[in-house]
């Protein structure tokens, strides 16, 4: 975990956001999906993006070319907020589709996914 916060790399330009919640009112709990569609701009083997309050299930990564890659490591740096990606080999510029699905709860404060 970082000691000082740092703006994220410009990596990556977000061109699309697909996100698909299932809340449940009764237990203020959600189950969600999300597709984030990003030109790689410069070659990098991590992407760090903003979260808080979503636990993530699984990720995976589809290439320009078609090539899905379902290893795909994160972690979670509470203290900032950041998630960051790490993918198994550096990728070069290209569009690529990041995957996500998760878990988290409805909040009851002013953030994130809230009541």
């Amino acid at each position: 975990m970082a000691d000082k916060f740092s703006r994220i790399p410009e990596l990556a330009k977000t061109s699309r956001y697909e996100i698909r919640l299932a809340p449940c009112l009764e237990t203020f709990k959600l189950k969600g999906s999300e597709k984030i569609h990003l030109d790689i701009l410069k070659p990098t083997n991590y992407l760090k993006l903003y979260s808080k309050g979503i636990e993530i299930e699984n990720a995976s990564l589809k290439l320009a070319d078609g090539t899905v890659i379902k290893e795909i490591k994160n972690e979670l740096d509470c203290k900032w907020e950041l998630l960051t990606v790490n993918f198994p080999s550096e990728l070069p510029p290209q569009r690529i589709e990041l995957n996500f699905d998760f878990n988290g709860e409805i909040s009851s404060e002013l953030s994130g996914f809230y009541r």
